[in-house]
């Protein structure tokens, strides 16, 4: 009789020969998420780190969902007041997120957002207004990197969200 793809780890979650599976990735992210919503940072960043080591072994260091669960981490990071490991992690998950999928993701978006709040917080963007306007967060950080990403479809589209959010 063959063996059953699927085992339960001693945690219940589902696992392939000692991996867990993909499918368990993102209902942990979003414990992660939730215990950090809920100001229980120390066990988000415990599950994120637990989180990321699981994903790195189960779909790999280049994988969309890890760079995705990096800048999560990065967010609870600067909510713990560790801005200078925030931007770290921020800027390594921006990085991938940009490879993978181009200035104009609403992915990319977040996360340009995550990294300039960190790096307005440390000082280094100065010119950010005080209550870290979206748009300005994001285009500081889109005109601070290497090549022009700033393009005019992600103008367009951020023109789209201000007009349905201000109406």
């Amino acid at each position: 009789m063959p063996e059953t793809v699927f085992d339960l780890d001693q945690d219940g979650r589902k696992s392939i020969n000692r991996v867990e599976h993909p499918t368990v990735l993102a209902p942990r992210n979003n414990l992660a998420m939730l215990l950090m919503n809920a100001g229980r940072l120390q066990a988000a960043r415990a599950e994120f780190a637990s989180l990321l080591k699981s994903a790195r072994a189960t779909v790999g260091e280049d994988h969309a969902m890890t760079a995705i669960f990096m800048s999560n981490e990065g967010l609870c990071l600067a909510r713990m007041g560790r801005s200078v490991e925030a931007r770290a992690e921020l800027e390594d998950a921006h990085a991938r997120l940009l490879k993978m999928f181009g200035a104009d993701h609403a992915r990319m978006r977040t996360a340009a957002e995550r990294l300039a709040e960190v790096r307005r917080t440390l000082g280094e963007n100065p010119g950010v207004d005080a209550r870290g306007n979206a748009d300005q967060v994001a285009r500081s950080v889109l005109r601070s990197l290497p090549t022009p990403h700033f393009t005019q479809s992600h103008r367009r589209t951020v023109d789209h969200h201000r007009s349905r959010c201000s109406g």
